[in-house]
């Protein structure tokens, strides 16, 4: 057939160029709109799609979901590398992802315009039909997001246009293997349209051949695939697909038609059908009718009802592009007939059945009905995108987190101040819940729970207009630091700035105190402003002043002593709402802007008084004040400040009668190894009753945390329970922990022994980015070199492996002696010398060069005792290629635990210098200035996405604060005072191991320091060493290096098995 309309020329080129940009830009534009969690972090969400393994398919080659290569037999392979090279160029995954869905967008719409360029369609009619294309709504629905359909959509319109080109000449076999190759490795389903445009240009054996060789070719580039990416399963016979299967019942037949006929191009009203475990929308438009939006709606539906009509009729009964009418024909039969059966929500798909319905349709411009055809498309253009945009922003709204809404206001409120975003901490009773969790930021905002709302100061001039406020107030600017009391458990935390000084604390559970002081050299007004975004906001949606009680959404009430001089009720939704000077006395929000701005007044001090009005119940299961129970005095303040600081951020973190990794809002669940540390360190720091209660879940329990069972968790486990076990000194407590120690240990002997994998019981949650991960169950293969091969961290640190096992049978064979269990405790000597042996011998590159082998080495199992040069020559290695000349790093480190542990190793190998580099380094780079935090990795790592339901906290640097961290600082600073050197054949108690050599001139005492099975106390006067040691048998006692070599050391020695003694501040 002869194009009547002529061949392509230099106009189709400017076309299109312009279909290209204008798409792609548009496209780009509208990926912007959605929340970021939406198409990153969360599937179902958007009419049950999986953006989420999409985006991480394009984004990370070991990601799960490439096993839905399945389906998607080569999707992978396209789009993984450009947005791998986007990244390399420095562009964020993010952005890299939507300049690749924008560039498919742009694809699809120029295949498709020369699709029906290439049916005989005039350039007028086939830019038409391109824009109303545009228009419809699942080209706005599904263009805009990282999935496969923009793809399988580009690969029907190519199948098509070559069933076009057909027609009007001969084309040779290899374009069909390509368009038939190109449809499956999309989308298997979509192959039909390959097969189908094959068999118009070919005879049935021809069609046949290239239909096998098809497959060979996509099937060689599977073998491509895979090695790139490992999870990547073949494409043939996925079971799993048989859980989308339904009956086509008399409701879903109407639905699937509504939705394949209408929904397509007309977006009906929107439904929420449920929610996901963390509370997002599941949007639907299965169950909606035709036209609901309205008469604008109905209008639409009726318009493009007469563009099917003709379209149908065109494809019916009149004959001029038969070998495209014969495939698209057949294709629309098979899509119909394939959706009646299968997934559970038809508009996902809805992109596929558009290129098909278009072309019908525009195949009527070919007749006699152009003009009326050109006139209702050029009518529905408009109907259909008010329409559909309406519908895309309602669906965007449902979609949309608290994140995004506040994100997006301050892209709309660029001037106004906002949550500073940096450096929360939990100012909170130790065991409360997640929820029940306070957040303090730096400048003196806070926020009483997760979800409530932030209270800030700002400063106004005589006109109002804010000048200075606690959420932009420079850090440089601003000092902070907890403050313990005699009378409560938790500390206050003050803030003290030049202009003001708030002091935040907890009395009685459910009240909040804020003392304020406002020096008399301010000539500024203070306002204390009452609003739904602050460290962990939420919708404000209701606020009352009686005149002298601010209630805020019924539940909280907050009073003020001297009472303000005014308060302003209002939305920050309206403009001028910043300068309002209108006094309501009740202000109503539905969408959650509520504010109140409480004009203080003159005066110099103020005190705020929070009261929650439905507290839970108080969590009464830890009665341990939140401060280290041992009495230090040295020459650096910092030093005890910051242990101080480290366990009240440790037992704040707790919640019920378990440990967290970190920040709790971003890690709701507990960690195995994160949290022996805590263990170790609480129990160390003399928190014995609080480690006591902690320790029932790591006795009972063998394997928990996101990651799944790990093989790293039975030797963590048993270090831990023995250390508490040492300081408790209790014969019930060693009688009931023995068998979990017992059974601990023979989980270490089965992962060195075994002959096959070993799976243990996924218990507890699971980081929702590895759900349903193979091999998640895994915990050990079989043994090689005599070395365990275990998981931990999704891979295999098999040094890190072993000298955590080998800690953990030397600490359950020295429990064993102690309960008189001989036969076991020479086994699993025995047993750890083995692992040991394996170890040294397999300490040399590659084994050792990983992260974890120099976390590990000497502290805290001291398995390279033996290896001790070669184990310094590996390190300095990597300090050289990390630091600078003066011991600083060249970038910071994102794992700050991983750095605090290596520093670790350089105490135990008396590298003082390195040591103290590292701890400087760290006190100069806290998260939270003065309060002693800091971080872990990039952004929100591992996260659970609950975050995303607050107003606050929006972009987050990193999770902080970090408890592991928290944990091996408080080690590192105990051991630095005095710790045990398991190095030879007996233990040595190192006295100041740690102690510089300039500390050396300052008289230093230390009291109640937790070594081992030791108490100690000691004191230096500048000449001598006088320490007296408690518990334990005899052991030899030595001073550190930086001590004179002839220093003389008194030591009085007390056998009797020490008690614990009750809490007492430092």
């Amino acid at each position: 057939m002869k194009n009547p309309f002529g061949e392509f020329g230099a106009m189709d080129l400017v076309l299109a160029f312009f279909v290209v940009a204008a798409s792609g830009t548009l496209v780009y534009a509208l990926y912007g709109l959605h929340d970021e969690a939406v198409v990153s972090g969360i599937n179902d969400v958007w009419f049950q799609s999986d953006l989420k393994r999409v985006f991480e398919n394009m984004t990370d080659r070991y990601a799960r979901g490439h096993y839905r290569v399945q389906v998607h037999p080569l999707y992978s392979l396209f789009t993984y590398p450009p947005t791998f090279a986007l990244r390399k160029l420095g562009i964020a995954p993010l952005h890299a992802v939507q300049i690749v869905t924008a560039a498919i967008a742009a694809l699809y719409v120029l295949t498709y315009y020369a699709l029906l360029r290439a049916a005989g369609c005039a350039r007028l009619d086939s830019m038409v039909f391109s824009i109303l294309g545009g228009c419809s709504a699942a080209a706005l629905f599904w263009l805009s997001v990282p999935e496969s359909y923009g793809l399988g959509a580009t690969s029907i319109a190519v199948g098509l246009s070559l069933s076009a080109v057909a027609a009007q000449r001969y084309q040779p076999a290899w374009k069909y293997v390509v368009v038939s190759a190109l449809t499956l490795s999309i989308t298997v389903t979509n192959w039909m349209v390959g097969i189908l445009t094959t068999l118009t240009g070919n005879t049935l054996k021809r069609t046949c051949s290239i239909t096998v060789i098809s497959l060979s070719v996509v099937a060689l580039f599977w073998v491509v695939e895979k090695q790139l990416f490992p999870t990547a399963l073949f494409f043939v016979a996925d079971r799993g697909e048989g859980r989308y299967l339904f009956l086509p019942t008399v409701p879903r037949i109407i639905s699937v038609l509504n939705t394949f006929l209408f929904h397509t191009m007309m977006a009906p009203t929107i439904n929420v059908t449920g929610t996901t475990d963390t509370g997002w929308p599941l949007l639907s438009m299965q169950s909606s009718y035709p036209g609901s939006t309205g008469p604008l709606g109905m209008v639409g539906v009726i318009v493009w009802s007469l563009l099917l009509g003709l379209g149908i009729w065109t494809l019916l009964m009149r004959r001029i592009a038969p070998g495209l009418q014969f495939a698209l024909g057949l294709t629309l039969f098979g899509q119909l007939s394939l959706h009646l059966v299968y997934g559970e929500e038809t508009f996902l798909y809805s992109l596929h059945f558009l290129p098909l319905l278009m072309t019908m349709s525009a195949l009527s411009t070919l007749t006699e009905l152009r003009v009326t055809v050109l006139a209702l498309a050029l009518l529905l253009i408009p109907i259909a995108g008010i329409n559909n945009w309406r519908q895309f922003n309602e669906a965007i709204s449902l979609a949309t987190s608290p994140r995004h809404e506040v994100k997006t206001h301050m892209q709309m409120r660029p001037q106004d101040s906002w949550p500073r975003g940096l450096g929360h901490v939990l100012l909170t009773r130790p065991g409360s819940s997640e929820g029940e969790k306070s957040y303090h930021e730096p400048g003196g905002n806070f926020s009483p729970a997760v979800g409530t709302f932030g209270i800030s100061l700002w400063f106004t001039d005589s006109t109002g207009k804010p000048v200075m406020t606690s959420e932009t107030i420079p850090l440089r600017d601003l000092s902070q630091q907890f403050v313990w009391s005699d009378t409560d458990m938790v500390p206050g935390l003050t803030t003290t700035t030049p202009s003001y000084t708030t002091h935040w604390s907890q009395g009685e559970w459910g009240e909040w105190r804020l003392d304020l002081t406002v020096p008399n050299n301010i000539s500024l007004n203070p306002i204390l402003m009452i609003r739904s975004v602050g460290p962990a906001g939420g919708p404000i949606r209701e606020l009352h002043w009686n005149g002298k009680t601010l209630s805020i959404d019924g539940r909280w009430s907050l009073s003020i002593q001297p009472p303000p001089e005014s308060v302003q009720l209002g939305e920050e939704t309206s403009s001028g709402w910043k300068t309002s000077t209108e006094e309501l006395r009740t202000i109503k929000s539905q969408a959650g802007w509520a504010f109140a701005r409480i004009s203080l007044g003159k005066g110099a001090q103020w005190t705020i008084l929070l009261h929650d009005e439905q507290p839970g119940l108080s969590p009464e299961i830890f009665i341990d004040k939140t401060t280290a129970n041992l009495q230090i005095d040295l020459p650096d303040y910092r030093f005890k400040q910051s242990l101080n600081s480290q366990i009240a951020h440790l037992m704040m973190g707790l919640v019920g009668r378990e440990t967290r990794p970190g920040d709790p809002t971003n890690y709701p669940l507990p960690w195995q190894r994160d949290g022996a540390y805590i263990l170790v360190a609480l129990a160390r720091a003399g928190k014995i009753e609080t480690a006591r209660i902690l320790s029932r879940d790591f006795a009972e329990k063998d394997y928990f945390g996101g990651f799944g069972p790990e093989a790293d968790a039975p030797g963590l486990s048993i270090w831990a329970l023995r250390t508490v076990a040492d300081q408790l000194r209790q014969n019930e407590f060693d009688q009931w922990l023995w068998p979990h120690i017992s059974r601990k240990a023979k989980l270490i002997e089965e992962m060195l022994h075994t002959s096959s994998n070993i799976h243990k019981k996924v218990e507890g949650s699971i980081v929702p980015k590895y759900r349903g991960t193979a091999n998640l169950s895994l915990v050990a293969e079989p043994p090689r070199d005599g070395l365990i091969i275990g998981k931990m961290d999704n891979h295999r640190p098999i040094l890190f492996i072993n000298a955590i096992s080998y800690r953990g049978l030397v600490a359950a064979a020295q429990f064993a002696s102690r309960l008189h269990h001989t036969e076991d405790a020479r086994r699993w000597f025995a047993t750890a010398e083995q692992i040991k042996k394996a170890w040294v011998n397999g300490f040399n590159p590659p084994l050792a060069d990983n992260d974890r082998t120099f976390i590990s080495a000497l502290w805290p199992s001291w398995v390279a005792a033996e290896k001790r040069p070669q184990l310094e020559s590996f390190a300095d290695r990597r300090w050289q290629a990390r630091h600078d000349g003066g011991g600083a790093y060249n970038t910071p480190p994102l794992w700050t635990y991983f750095e605090l542990a290596e520093a670790h190793q350089w105490l135990f190998l008396d590298r003082l210098d390195r040591v103290w580099a590292t701890i400087e380094w760290f006190w100069g780079h806290q998260s939270s200035p003065g309060l002693y935090t800091w971080w872990e990795g990039q952004g929100e790592e591992n996260s659970f996405g609950r975050w995303t339901r607050i107003r606050g906290w929006v972009t987050p640097p990193h999770v902080t604060p970090h408890y592991w961290t928290a944990a091996e600082m408080v080690l590192l600073q105990l051991d630095l005072l005095g710790y045990l050197d398991e190095s030879g054949g007996e233990p040595v108690l190192m006295l100041g191991g740690g102690i510089p050599e300039d500390w050396l001139s300052h008289d230093m005492h230390v009291r109640g320091l937790r070594v081992g099975e030791y108490l100690l106390d000691w004191d230096w006067d500048g000449q001598k060493m006088k320490a007296s040691l408690r518990g334990g048998s005899q052991i030899d006692v030595r001073l550190g290096a930086a001590f004179p070599v002839h220093t003389n050391l008194e030591l009085t020695y007390e056998p009797t098995p020490f008690t614990p003694t009750s809490d007492h501040a430092l």
